[in-house]
């Protein structure tokens, strides 16, 4: 008796649920009954397109196959193992590399080459079907962009979605998106309004605390003078502003004055990552030309009232690329690293199936 596994997925979106896979995995141990094979082990992607490889569970049944541990893939259409036509004639080369033949529960193709034309056939009606349907998507996007819709999952802070899918401003929250702006101008530093914020149980579109380089994103953002942004759309009123156009360019000015972006101060290399030990506030790059006209670079504490010294720049950023590079080259360091990220990767897959990235399979280490 042939030894046989079980590979199914479904893509991401908000109507998929893993009452796919169990269908699948139902239908294809019919199959595996039907066609006396005996089951081995169930790979199952959850909210992953097959228009990647990147796959946990495919990658680890990749993988697994050349051990010898199973003789046939089971799917429940060509769909399932892949939307991509490259992918599908690499990934079944691994398997047929391995001695592993790939069989289809709810398809009948005949052995032959009658059915490798009609295997290929169906594998590009995959990839149509599924290009095609993006492009359907992001027409749909652009369209609702063009009459001010919300187009994603969240709002910025301080807006909310109505009826008709556009933002109008939350009147719970806009108050303090005004504040922060305000208090800004003030002389408070993001660290400071970061405090306010939290103190008001103001949080960003993903649930978390500001931090400074999402508020420097919110007190830079021309959605809150009523801009509307979606791709290369761009429609000026197109959403309710929640600062004047006065206030909003004061704050602009003073932003470029006293937090250079990153882009104008390529050369610290620290910019935005270095924070004071004693007030918390985020250190900026400043320079200083001496008496023999050389230029030396430091960073400099942004709070107010903090008496921390300037640090040399080049000295310390050297400190840290020596630190990082040990601290890289620890195999028992890394390999902990590892498994802490590949931890959380897990931890959010379970809490929030819908995610974006989906990394490879997790590196064995010994």
């Amino acid at each position: 008796m042939k030894r046989a596994v079980i590979y199914a997925r479904y893509s991401a979106g908000s109507g998929q649920t893993d009452q796919s896979i169990e269908g699948q995995v139902r239908e294809c141990k019919k199959y595996l009954k039907q066609n006396k094979l005996q089951l081995v082990d169930v790979y199952a992607d959850r909210h992953i397109t097959g228009r990647t490889d990147r796959r946990p569970e495919f990658l680890r049944m990749i993988d697994d196959a050349k051990s010898g541990t199973f003789d046939v893939v089971v799917v429940y259409t060509t769909d399932r193992f892949s939307r991509s036509k490259y992918d599908s004639v690499v990934y079944k080369k691994k398997l047929k590399d391995a001695g592993v033949e790939i069989r289809y529960a709810a398809e009948n193709i005949p052995e032959g080459p009658e059915g490798v034309l009609l295997e290929s056939l169906m594998e590009g009606w995959a990839q149509y079907y599924s290009e095609e349907l993006s492009r359907k998507i992001q027409r749909g996007m652009h369209d609702s962009a063009l009459k001010c819709r919300v187009t994603g999952s969240t709002c910025p802070i301080g807006y909310r979605v109505s009826a008709d899918r556009t933002y109008e401003i939350d009147p719970d929250v806009a108050p303090h998106v005004r504040r922060a702006f305000q208090l800004f101008l003030d002389g408070e530093s993001f660290t400071g309004i970061g405090r306010y914020l939290a103190e008001h149980d103001v949080k960003t579109g993903k649930g978390n605390p500001f931090n400074c380089t999402a508020i420097r994103r919110m007190l830079t953002s021309r959605q809150y003078i009523g801009e509307y942004h979606w791709s290369d759309v761009t429609i000026e009123g197109g959403m309710p502003a929640i600062v004047s156009e006065d206030v909003f360019h004061m704050v602009q000015n003073k932003i470029k004055k006293e937090h250079p972006s990153h882009s104008k101060s390529a050369e610290y290399y620290l910019s935005g990552k270095l924070f004071c030990g004693l007030c918390g506030s985020n250190y900026k790059g400043i320079s200083g030309t001496s008496k023999t006209g050389a230029k030396h670079l430091y960073y400099k504490c942004t709070g107010s009232d903090c008496d921390a010294p300037n640090i040399p720049a080049r000295r310390f950023e050297s400190f840290i690329a020596d630190e990082v590079a040990a601290f890289v080259r620890d195999p028992e360091m890394l390999d902990a690293v590892t498994d802490k990220i590949y931890a959380i990767w897990e931890d959010r897959q379970e809490k929030s199936p819908g995610g974006e990235t989906q990394p490879g399979e997790k590196k064995t280490t010994k």
